[in-house]
């Protein structure tokens, strides 16, 4: 049975003449210049669902955004805090380590705590803006003498600063 195609489109025709289909297209079919072809489609009822959709899908990605550029700006801040913080620990420390090396000092002097600690500024990579300040106070028991070093380190950078302090308890060898 060989398969001609001119016949195969004239039943195509046929069937849908018979259902109507045709002819309604024919009969909504534009016919002037100025008749749009959006106006005359028998799809003409159905309204924009898309267009909604994107202007929502669209909010919630502008939404998230800003909700994912607010989450990284607060996260840096407080890694900075962090850092700062950190940088005046360790200023405190190096103050009172340098606070213990001069009350117990390495030529045999009778510790003293009378003696005055000046601020130390560090120039030092990584402590670079710090400062401690320490205050030395004795107490004696009995035959011993014990020291407390109370040292205070401070550190700033950009617009964040941080204060830490620590204190040390030393016993007279």
């Amino acid at each position: 049975m060989s398969c001609d195609l001119t016949s195969f489109f004239k039943r195509v025709v046929r069937v849908h003449t018979r259902q109507g289909a045709f002819a309604r297209l024919q009969r909504n079919w534009p016919t002037g210049r100025s008749a749009g072809l959006r106006a005359s489609l028998p799809f003409n009822n159905m309204g924009g669902f898309s267009l909604p959709v994107a202007v929502f899908i669209l909010v919630i990605m502008a939404l998230l955004g800003t909700a994912l550029v607010s989450l990284l700006q607060s996260s840096r801040t407080a890694l900075g805090q962090e850092a700062v913080s950190t940088r005046a620990f360790y200023a405190a420390e190096s103050g009172a380590q340098i606070a213990l090396a001069q009350l117990f000092s390495l030529s045999g002097a009778p510790a003293n705590c009378a003696a005055s600690y000046p601020t130390t500024t560090f120039t030092a990579s990584g402590l670079d803006g710090c400062n401690a300040l320490v205050t030395c106070s004795s107490t004696t028991l009995g035959s011993s003498t014990y020291y407390t070093l109370t040292s205070t380190g401070s550190c700033s950078f950009a617009n964040t600063s941080a204060t830490r302090q620590i204190e040390l308890m030393a016993k007279s060898p």
